[in-house]
């Protein structure tokens, strides 16, 4: 086993394991901060999602690094959304890799290139980075700009990693719009079901958006109305698709 030289948590095979205790994490809490988040956390599943971070900031990661810290901007962020909570670390190699796999799974299913609706997820990156600056740059170079984050040692962050057991990075934890928890395996799922994870998700969670649909399907879908950026779209798979049909047949008169 080794020891991360940055966060002091131990690594095995590139991940990071956290101690059974967590209070000597960067993001263990300090005086009555603590109480007030476990109270908050406490309260998950009777509120609203977004009431979980009312009583402290959060970060969108944009090129500004603006700041929420309103209730009606997070509940334009987090409102009838299914939220992941990500926790990782920039510093840890198996949190890099699967960065990236979480950054493709989140383009699939929210990108106009990709859906005709962007699927309603929001997703809050809980930072075990050895500093605030670690984590700014560690988002800002590898994580989509509509990625929430909390402050760097903010004493939410160590409530939520107790109340949902994250011994482990990464660990994606799922809530319901409701702030009901829908599974603690975000992260292996992701990695196993790719996309269709969040099907599976939205199911559990009860969540309806029948507008949600992903880009291989627009041309089975009949609609007496289309907006421009779907016929746009409908029209480049279909000529990559002739296109496609044209070289497989150059190929095989070739042969």
């Amino acid at each position: 086993m080794l020891s991360d030289a940055c966060s002091g948590a131990v690594v095995t095979s590139s991940r990071c394991w956290l101690q059974t205790d967590p209070s000597h994490l960067s993001w263990a809490p300090e005086g009555d901060a603590h109480l007030d988040c476990r109270h908050a956390v406490s309260q998950i599943a009777e509120s609203c999602v977004s009431e979980l971070f009312l009583t402290c900031t959060l970060i969108l990661n944009n090129r500004d690094w603006d700041e929420l810290d309103t209730e009606q901007q997070l509940c334009l962020r987090l409102r009838n959304k299914l939220l992941l909570l990500y926790f990782g670390s920039g510093s840890c190699d198996d949190c890099r890799a699967f960065t990236r796999v979480l950054r493709r799974f989140w383009t699939r299913l929210t990108d106009p290139a990709h859906v005709e609706r962007a699927a309603p997820l929001a997703l809050v990156y809980i930072s075990h980075d050895p500093s605030a600056d670690c984590q700014r740059a560690y988002m800002q170079h590898s994580m989509p700009s509509q990625w929430l984050s909390l402050r760097h040692g903010d004493p939410l962050a160590s409530e939520l990693g107790r109340r949902f057991e994250v011994r482990a990075l990464p660990s994606v934890v799922v809530l319901q719009p409701s702030g009901e928890e829908v599974t603690r395996a975000g992260a292996e799922e992701i990695r196993r079901l790719g996309e269709a994870a969040f099907a599976n998700w939205r199911e559990a969670a009860e969540v309806l958006d029948r507008g949600f649909l992903l880009a291989e399907d627009f041309e089975e879908v009949e609609t007496p109305f289309r907006s421009l950026s779907h016929h746009l779209r409908s029209l480049f798979y279909k000529a990559e698709k002739e296109k496609q049909g044209s070289d497989d047949f150059l190929r095989d008169g070739a042969v």
